[in-house]
């Protein structure tokens, strides 16, 4: 009684409602809004839906129709491998159109286009590496102020990139079986302990994977308050969306398992025009990377990454970064190995002229040596104020 006056009462909400907000499944089959006409009818997160849902949402708009979304991060979730349904059903429309193709190799003149440029959300070491790995160069910091980050000097080792190595610890990693997912116990261990110290400090912090049996293996180390409360434990995909000031991005894989295709991908395998050959791994470890405000801490087996991946693998070279440009944490010895941190040369009134321009001038040749675009664009090198390159 009391739910079929709720439902009548939604119902007539929605025939009168100016503006809804729903999902595409809901706008499917809800009589109320799929029998309706809208002015204008914005699709977000479009990359991850299919091709089919996102032009059966814009039949229901009269004027105007906005597809917003990230090509470089999650794609629609697939589970048939036949090639029809992969077509049809495992691309979205960015792929479809040509879009994601034409942008990966640098031309980002289509007039269906909008780049927005500009990002609110990670610290300027955190975006400098996925700007060099995924954007070609073309994001923009917002001012410090308008992102409200942690002052690096409060965080775990006084770094916006950590990398916490577990190949000392030897851990092993198994096959679950009823999925095939992977489960790294020892990993979870470490990296439910990692994230405790900052729960402990009342700061969010969001632990993802990329396999739903890890995810659990984790959350079996919190109680329910303080998952609801002060730790999300999830796989990427889960977390595309999300935002914490600490991001955990642990990847369990190790031996005696070879690597699981989620983390085996290039961006060659990503553009790949063949179905069977399509790859997640850029767009994975893009939302990984990307979930994170003031710190994201890899937790892996860095000799394992090194021994199975490929040196284009998006994996290995995010690893790589981090070597490069952050702070590696050995888990077994406790030893702490600090990228030195670039500095700009010094000007001064009285040193002008050739030698003193290219003193100032930093080295962009390096900098394009450490920040190798792997998304094809082309790579704009600048230098923040605190010396870094981005």
């Amino acid at each position: 009684m009391v739910r079929a006056a709720v439902r009548e009462k939604v119902y007539e909400l929605e025939i009168k409602a100016r503006f809804i907000a729903t999902t595409l499944a809901k706008a499917s089959v809800t009589q109320s809004i799929k029998g309706r006409r809208f002015d204008a009818v914005v699709i977000d997160e479009a990359s991850m839906m299919n091709v089919p849902a996102v032009f059966a949402a814009l039949t229901l708009a009269t004027q105007h129709g906005v597809v917003a979304g990230d090509f470089r991060q999650l794609q629609p979730i697939l589970v048939s491998s036949h090639a029809k349904a992969i077509r049809w059903l495992g691309h979205s429309v960015f792929v479809s159109s040509g879009i994601r193709d034409a942008v990966m190799k640098g031309h980002c003149d289509d007039p269906r286009l909008v780049v927005l440029r500009r990002q609110y959300r990670m610290a300027d070491e955190i975006s400098a590496m996925v700007n060099a790995m995924f954007y070609g160069g073309i994001l923009e910091n917002a001012q410090p102020e308008a992102r409200r980050l942690i002052p690096v000097s409060q965080l775990w080792e006084r770094s916006r990139l950590v990398l916490v190595d577990v190949s000392g610890l030897r851990t092993v990693c198994e096959k679950d079986v009823h999925s095939h997912s992977r489960v790294n116990r020892q990993m979870a261990a470490v990296s439910s302990d990692l994230a405790r110290q900052y729960m402990d400090m009342g700061v969010s912090v969001g632990i993802v994977t990329p396999y739903r049996a890890q995810a659990k293996e984790i959350r079996k180390n919190f109680t329910r308050e303080e998952l609801r409360d002060q730790v999300q434990v999830a796989t990427v995909h889960k977390f595309q969306g999300s935002e914490r000031d600490v991001i955990i991005f642990e990847v369990a894989d190790s031996r005696p398992v070879k690597p699981s295709r989620l983390i085996t991908g290039s961006k060659d395998t990503f553009l790949d025009p063949e179905p069977k050959s399509i790859s997640s791994t850029l767009p994975l470890v893009n939302v990984a990377l990307t979930r994170a405000k003031s710190q994201v801490i890899l937790v892996g087996d860095l000799n394992y990454i090194q021994d199975y991946l490929s040196k284009a693998n998006i994996l290995r070279i995010a690893a790589k970064h981090f070597v490069e440009m952050g702070t590696v944490v050995n888990r077994l010895t406790g030893e702490v190995t600090r990228q030195r941190r670039p500095t700009r040369a010094a000007t001064t009134p009285s040193a002008r002229g050739t030698d003193a321009e290219s003193a100032a001038a930093f080295d962009q040749s390096k900098a394009r040596k450490h920040l190798q675009c792997t998304c094809g664009g082309n790579l704009v090198v600048r230098q923040n104020r605190y010396g870094g390159y981005f």
